[in-house]
């Protein structure tokens, strides 16, 4: 709504007083609703004849026998095929209504001009006046679409419902498909009999088989997959073009024989197929007298041009990245897998393959690869600000940090193509809404990258893993042909103020492998991080009443010489409508090797020995955890995502508890947004601390299983100065202890599978479904292109802890709400 607003002076005074608080909102509410019914109300704007289109649906007709596949589908997209759309609405008003109100400037000076074309702009549209004639012409192009989708003999109308008087209308188009024809046989025609019978070979898998719908979707992809065989078979021209569209002929009923002709192309009646001839490289192009000169040198029968200058990067690297070889016939799978490669290096700003016929013979491919080196050493020197919430006791929620970032990169190391990255961060961040201690953190890190621009199996892990039929060969083959490998090294000092240092120092070597355009397996073979804090005095208090906490708050190595992590990500390709699914998959594994060779010495030498470096402990556990997430795209600007979360990690061999860092938490920004970071469960347990949120630097609840879910519904506002979205979620979840060690000191901690109660009739235990924590809320993301800002306001709704006062219930007392309960969650980017 648009329209005058009033200072109210004793703001001040209500904010203090929550009953008037709540009167104030139901006012509020109710005045709303008011100005909804009638002031906001663009109705009032019509004139003449004009009648408002409010909305677009498609029926079936219902006499039809035969069944429609993916109906709801196909009635989404003939619906948006419609000429006329309606207008959209902004918080239910419709945005017409502000067009209206922004074209009345009657004595309004530049402020109110300015609000005015704000309001026009910004948050209103031009009236979508309903037009029969356009209506028609969306009754052919639905006909048009029916007809590609196979339904031959489609009927399609329309008819209006008009609401509010006469003043909208829905437009109503009912389609009578009459039956989809489908393939009976389908063959391909050429007179070229050597690509007749390159076609053979995949006639059996086509898009187009016996049975399928006459589908023009089906069609492309058919061309489709014809033209990737062709050109991955040796005929290097070949054009989806050469593809006619479908020749079908009708058997009689709803079954039709397929005929698709492979025209030849112009000036020659058969296509050609090619084998690749001399293969030229020129490592620096960019100097164009090179490409003048003959090539000078021979390597593997590859010819390159250097015009008598050094190699930058040595030419074997080179090689093993081009796919290509002599004699071979012609596949564009290696030649796109050749720019992939040579791309993938990072050595080079822009490569280019060229081919042509060679002058003698006609069936030989000649390639040239001109190469355009990057610089090879790069420094720079970044400045940034964000928004984080670290995973680490004793630390403030909602912390803004403050970071530069000095950088060196050497992009061809050693001359073999090896990115080298060195990184420095020096960061301060600062708890605004904290009552002391504003600077919260101080941070210095400093971390090494070597990447190799190839799969390196240094220690033969994975050969012995193929050789031992423990790995497929195609599975190591892809490995060799897509994997980079990586040596990373790091060093890390957190100073958080009055309560402790934290250093952290880690070295890891693994390989990243890109398996699909939508998935990445990233993998540490080796790995070992020293965990080291130094405790201040006023937090060994803390320390000193909490057990559990003291233990997993110990000097730590955890370690992996064989295999240390793996993490897994995977995104499904959207459906028609933009629905997807994402998956994120991690696997943590430390101390294995350690607690097996400990096992063996305390057996040979008889004693009962616990390995430690430097009075150490080795971390033996094994962590899993799973996010599923799936996406819903309502409209272009509105969506639905829903998340499911969860994980288990389990201490093994001497190990009694997992590393505090290593173990699971909900609340914060990311989690369940009624709750700080840290401040639910472990199962029903309830820590006094959390119930003053003043305490919120003291909130260190974690345990080793977690389910969590998340809904969130998600709608635009306005655009200023980038777009402003709102959002309206519900959390889920709890933690979980899984020993029964911690049972002792958090009573209720531990997973349970059914209710049990003392003799007072107290909960001591109960079914982890019922321990679920509840929150909801409202939250606002401002979209400035470069990143978004997010703030979220939620409030518990269920608690995961039963009241014994109120009969043992887990939900929250509204009748006791304040404001001072709603949590405060900002961030930087979608929560998920």
């Amino acid at each position: 709504m648009v329209g005058n607003f009033v200072f109210v002076p004793t703001f001040g005074f209500l904010l203090k007083n929550n009953q008037i608080i709540r009167h104030s909102i139901q006012y509020l509410l109710v005045l709303s609703l008011f100005c909804l019914l009638t002031a906001c109300n663009s109705t009032r704007f019509l004139k003449g004849d004009q009648v408002y289109l409010s909305k677009n649906s498609v029926q079936f007709a219902k006499h039809q026998e035969s069944k429609i596949t993916n109906k709801s589908n196909l009635a989404y997209e003939l619906a948006n095929l419609a000429v006329q759309k309606p207008n959209e609405k902004f918080f239910s008003i419709p945005r017409q209504y502000f067009y209206f109100h922004s074209m009345d400037t009657v004595g309004r000076n530049k402020i109110g001009m300015g609000a005015t074309k704000f309001l026009r702009e910004k948050i209103g549209e031009q009236p979508v006046f309903y037009d029969e004639n356009l209506a028609q012409a969306s009754v052919e192009r639905l006909k048009n679409y029916m007809f590609e989708r196979g339904y031959f003999h489609n009927d399609v109308s329309f008819y209006t419902r008009y609401k509010k008087k006469g003043q909208k209308v829905e437009v109503i188009y009912v389609v009578e498909p009459n039956g989809q024809y489908v393939v009976d046989t389908m063959r391909f025609e050429t007179r070229d009999t050597a690509v007749q019978n390159s076609l053979a070979i995949i006639s059996k898998k086509s898009r187009l088989n016996p049975g399928a719908p006459v589908d023009a979707a089906l069609y492309e992809q058919e061309v489709n997959r014809v033209y990737q065989h062709l050109r991955n078979d040796g005929y290097a021209y070949f054009l989806p073009q050469y593809i006619s569209k479908p020749i079908a002929r009708d058997t009689g009923g709803q079954d039709v024989n397929l005929r698709l002709e492979i025209a030849a192309p112009k000036g020659d009646s058969l296509h050609r197929k090619y084998t690749i001839g001399d293969i030229t490289i020129y490592p620096e192009s960019k100097a164009a007298n090179f490409l003048t000169v003959q090539p000078d040198t021979i390597i593997d029968g590859v010819y390159f041009v250097t015009g008598g200058q050094p190699f930058d990067i040595k030419p074997r690297i080179l090689l093993r990245s081009v796919l290509l070889e002599k004699g071979e016939l012609f596949r564009q799978k290696d030649v796109n897998d050749t720019y992939r490669r040579l791309n993938s290096l990072g050595v080079f700003s822009f490569v280019n393959i060229n081919y042509e016929p060679d002058s003698v013979q006609k069936d030989v491919l000649n390639f040239k690869i001109y190469l355009t080196a990057n610089k090879k050493w790069a420094f720079g020197f970044d400045g940034d600000w964000y928004l984080s919430e670290r995973n680490i006791p004793g630390g403030n929620q909602n912390l803004l940090g403050l970071s530069l970032n000095p950088s060196l990169q050497n992009r061809n190391f050693r001359n073999k193509a090896e990115l080298l990255v060195m990184n420095v961060d020096l960061g301060l961040e600062l708890a605004p809404f904290a009552d002391t201690n504003v600077i919260n953190t101080l941070d210095f890190k400093i971390q090494g990258d070597w990447n190799f621009p190839r799969f390196e199996d240094y220690f033969r892990f994975y050969r012995g893993l193929k050789n031992l039929k423990l790995m497929p060969q195609k599975h190591y083959d892809n490995l060799r042909s897509k994997a980079t490998s990586r040596l990373s090294s790091g060093y890390n000092q957190q100073i958080l103020i009055n309560r402790y240092q934290l250093y952290i120092s880690n070295v890891s070597y693994g390989f990243t492998m890109q398996r699909t355009v939508r998935s990445r397996l990233d993998v540490n073979n080796f790995g070992i991080d020293v965990l080291i804090p130094i405790v201040q005095p006023a937090f060994q208090v803390v320390l000193d009443e909490n057990r559990f906490l003291e233990r997993s708050f110990q000097s730590q190595l955890i370690t992996g010489f064989l295999f240390k992590d793996l993490s897994f990500i995977a995104t499904t390709k959207p459906s028609l409508k933009g629905h997807f699914w994402r998956f994120d998959g991690e696997l943590d594994l430390s101390g294995l090797e350690i607690w097996g060779a400990n096992k063996i010495y305390n057996a040979v030498a008889d004693r009962a020995t616990k390995f430690q470096l430097f009075e150490a402990d080795f971390a033996q556990y094994i962590k899993l955890e799973a996010d599923l997430k799936r996406y819903w795209t309502i409209t272009r600007e509105r969506s639905f995502v829903a998340r499911l979360n969860t994980g288990i990690a389990v201490p093994f061999g001497f190990a009694e508890t997992v590393p505090y860092v290593k173990q699971f938490f909900v609340g914060g920004p990311q989690s369940l947004r009624g709750w700080n970071a840290r401040a639910i469960g472990p199962g029903s347990f309830l820590d006094t601390l959390t119930l003053d949120q003043s305490n919120q630097n003291l909130f260190y609840q974690t345990g080793d299983f977690k389910i969590e879910t998340n809904f969130e519904y998600r709608f635009p506002i306005v655009d200023f100065f980038g777009k402003i979205n709102g959002a309206v979620f519900i959390d889920a979840g709890n933690i979980w202890s899984l020993g029964v060690i911690n049972e002792e000191e958090r009573p209720g901690s531990t997973l349970a599978l059914k209710r049990t109660t003392n003799q007072d009739g107290v909960i001591t235990n109960d079914l982890f479904l019922r321990e679920f924590a509840i929150s909801g809320g409202v939250g606002v993301r401002w979209d400035l292109t470069y990143f978004i800002f997010r703030l979220d306001l939620g409030t518990p709704i269920k608690n995961n802890f039963p009241d014994f006062d109120r009969d043992n219930s887990y939900w929250v007392d509204f009748s006791q709400w304040r404001f001072r309960d709603v949590v405060w969650n900002i961030g930087l980017g979608y929560p998920f």
